[in-house]
């Protein structure tokens, strides 16, 4: 499967953008719920995704900044704003939302990882 532009849903029916991006074929394989930097998803985050889809995992990368500003961006002002506002009671709430969505899906062996670069890694 190549990487597709998704739509999620949270728990209160709110969605928000992101990419999933498989292994070729129909093999049931482990996911990696990638939290991006405060870049968001940008093309790095992608093209590391898809490295890890050829590897064999399913891997979902959430725009994690969709309730302060969403989409990629690479202006450092924006950046660094949406890290301050961003609330880690309800990023948490959103990540649980996002597990369950990644495990449900139908290529997902229901085993995941969590993993963050720089803000992702906290």
């Amino acid at each position: 499967m190549a990487g597709i532009d998704v739509k999620y849903t949270t728990r209160s029916s709110e969605t928000f953008d992101g990419y999933v991006t498989a292994p070729a074929g129909t093999a049931k394989v482990p996911g990696i719920l990638l939290i991006t930097a405060i870049f968001g998803v940008d093309q790095e985050m992608r093209e590391l995704a898809d490295a890890w889809a050829a590897d064999g995992f399913m891997v979902s990368v959430p725009d994690i900044f969709w309730r302060q500003t969403p989409g990629p961006t690479a202006d450092m002002t924006v950046a660094f704003d949406r890290y301050g506002k961003f609330d880690p009671v309800q990023g948490m709430k959103d990540i649980a939302d996002l597990v369950k969505d990644l495990k449900a899906r139908p290529q997902c062996n229901g085993k995941l990882a969590i993993l963050g670069f720089c803000f992702g890694g906290r």
